[in-house]
């Protein structure tokens, strides 16, 4: 049995942050293979118990950094149009009432709901940590659409406070090891009242069963069989591949929100369509998303889809997009930056460089004290 919704349900788009211990990563243009963690030590992923934990966000506590070389996102969303095209009207849905002056796509992976999130943007930012997947990002934002695409570790975002109206992190949770952090530093980049969207797969559901009955059937002889849905930690780690993914429980997803304080403002259930053995059956999306809106918590739905704010609404305008490039060690303001040709610039701060080439800003950090993840200034602009 192919893997369960539960498993390919928090893969769909590639990681923006932290992913543990995964190995296999791809070295930025340009830049020296030993830039990342060759020249420092960096310390082994912490337990699963201090996942739980508001994260120590102070500097020099570096990020284990993943960007899926192995992975093939073609092959874990073939058959699986329907659950695309779903997710891709429900992201239209929920954004259509919302004030969308930029909108930050928080871990593209391929673009695949891309085209979603640009509809109605008057400014588009997607973010990823994979260079390459970028690349195919650009050709999903439709014509016309103003955009800037970011190579950027998701809990370290070179933007100043208050950059966006609008964020999305779909599928992107359950590869989070500090997903504290992520939430915090989502918040810091919306503007007052700013909107986000995110999704997380959750246990116990219907897909965790489906998941943990393909593991029984396929473990080898004499392997203990643990499984996911009757659980009792917070979150339990399970690894596919290269991949890692953390499953939360419902009620450490609430703790972690608690602790954001986020002001959740609706939930849904999604992901039923994309269970293996109801992939094709034809369930119209409108009855989906009125189902899941009616019992976003229903053990039927693999994935919990929210739509919440930090604060009430207030009318502050985004600055400039020009104007809204930080440091994303020090945060820092870089700008205002010329955005129709190639440049890198050193951080006054801090010495950290940001380089915008082929219309891709570079901006990874790993969190550590050791200042950049590699790259020199280079002579391309000022």
């Amino acid at each position: 049995m192919p893997a369960s919704a539960a498993e390919l349900g928090a893969t769909g788009a590639s990681t923006a942050e932290d992913l543990g211990s995964c190995s296999g990563r791809r070295v930025p243009r340009g830049r020296p293979s030993d830039s990342v963690g060759d020249r420092r030590r960096v310390e082994p992923r912490p337990p699963i118990e201090s996942f739980h934990r508001t994260p120590d966000l102070e500097e020099g506590v570096p990020d284990t950094l993943s960007r899926f070389v192995a992975t093939d996102f073609t092959l874990r969303w073939r058959g699986r149009q329907r659950a695309s095209q779903f997710e891709d009207a429900l992201v239209r849905e929920l954004l259509l009432d919302m004030d969308r002056s930029r909108v930050f796509e928080l871990g593209t992976g391929t673009g695949r709901l891309t085209p979603a999130f640009c509809a109605g943007a008057r400014e588009f930012v997607g973010v990823d940590l994979d260079l390459d997947l970028l690349s195919e990002v650009r050709t999903q934002i439709p014509p016309g659409v103003p955009h800037l695409l970011v190579h950027a570790n998701l809990v370290h975002l070179p933007f100043l406070d208050g950059s966006a109206s609008v964020a999305g992190l779909i599928r992107i949770y359950n590869h989070l090891t500090r997903p504290d952090a992520a939430f915090a530093e989502m918040r810091r980049v919306l503007v007052p009242g700013g909107r986000f969207v995110a999704s997380a797969a959750v246990r116990p559901t219907l897909s965790t069963l489906e998941l943990d009955l393909n593991e029984f059937l396929r473990r080898p002889p004499g392997v203990p069989f643990r499984g996911l849905t009757l659980r009792r930690e917070p979150v339990v780690e399970r690894r596919a591949g290269r991949l890692v993914v953390f499953f939360p429980t419902q009620a450490e997803l609430d703790s972690v929100l608690a602790r954001s304080r986020a002001e959740i403002l609706s939930e849904y259930g999604v992901g039923i369509h994309d269970l293996y053995l109801l992939r094709k059956v034809p369930i119209p999306s409108r009855s989906l998303i009125a189902a899941g809106r009616k019992r976003p918590r229903s053990v039927l739905f693999p994935m919990r889809w929210m739509v919440g704010r930090w604060g009430p609404d207030r009318p502050i305008a985004v600055p400039e997009i020009a104007q809204s490039l930080a440091c994303p060690r020090c945060r820092l303001a870089v700008g205002p930056v010329d955005l129709s040709r190639d440049w890198s610039r050193e951080c006054v701060g801090c010495g950290f460089v940001l380089a915008y080439r082929d219309q891709i800003l570079e901006s990874v950090w790993d969190g550590s004290r050791g200042g950049p993840c590699g790259s020199e200034p280079s002579s391309v602009g000022t």
